[in-house]
């Protein structure tokens, strides 16, 4: 029975906080996972996050929460042990239900929407606040956005990349009219340890020198399908979750492998 101890030889028994390890002779170790270890969905005060679609989440370094939703953006307080909701049906400043990023950004807390830009959290007053009248912050599809150097922003969008500046002035767009971008919907943004700036589409990955504001397409030929999300690790490889399986390439975009369902 694969589910049961590897060999019938035991040799070394250990109980430790609810697991069971089991030493065999010629079977090796085996033990008996926690069963309160396993994942279980989050609900508090009455929020039951398995009734939304859960697209953003920010955790203060209090355990206090941002939860961004199809259907709006929850803030849990654990001190108060409340849960408030901003929706378009009981907040002014709201103008799309749909959070797709949550990020704290040169010391502010930044919502982006679907349709309907991006606001500010004040978690001070507990309220969503306007950041400026731009079509990009009002009425924009933000998928993403992070910072580099210098407080700049750059935001994702499915109208381009945006270079803005702390204060939210829109420094310049790239799109495939003025740049090497495949597409003009923008999922993802990474900034590496080099000051470039990873950039997942639509149709493949492209990468931009902050500093020089090339772009490069060396990877766009392996890499053309979606990208929804890239991270570093501590060896500096780069790593792109796509919608063809997950690709490991190093700082010179060499490809170290490609993990897939194959």
């Amino acid at each position: 029975d694969h589910n049961s101890i590897s060999a019938n030889t035991i040799t070394s028994y250990l109980y430790d906080n609810g697991v069971h390890w089991i030493g065999t002779q010629f079977g090796g170790l085996n033990y008996t996972p926690q069963t309160d270890a396993k994942f279980s969905y989050y609900n508090k005060y009455g929020f039951y996050s398995t009734d939304y679609m859960v697209r953003s989440i920010y955790i203060y370094p209090d355990n206090n929460k941002l939860i961004g939703t199809r259907n709006g953006l929850f803030y849990v307080n654990n001190k108060t042990q409340e849960v408030k909701s901003f929706t378009i049906y009981n907040n002014e400043n709201m103008r799309s239900d749909i959070i797709l990023h949550l990020a704290e950004i040169n010391g502010n807390i930044l919502v982006g929407t679907y349709g309907g830009g991006m606001y500010r959290f004040n978690t001070e007053k507990q309220c969503i606040e306007n950041i400026k009248n731009d079509e990009l912050f009002q009425y924009g599809c933000i998928f993403h956005f992070t910072e580099s150097k210098n407080k700049i922003l750059w935001i994702a969008t499915q109208d381009g990349l945006y270079k803005c500046t702390e204060d939210y002035n829109i420094l310049h767009k790239f799109n495939t009219l003025n740049s090497l971008l495949p597409t003009y919907v923008i999922y993802y943004l990474y900034v590496d340890t080099l000051n470039r700036l990873w950039i997942g589409t639509k149709f493949g990955l492209v990468v931009l020198d902050i500093d020089t504001e090339k772009m490069s397409t060396a990877l766009l030929d392996k890499i053309n399908g979606e990208v929804k999300f890239i991270m570093e690790d501590s060896k500096h490889n780069i790593w792109i979750c796509t919608d063809s399986g997950v690709f490991e390439t190093n700082k010179d975009f060499k490809i170290i492998r490609h993990l897939s369902t194959d």
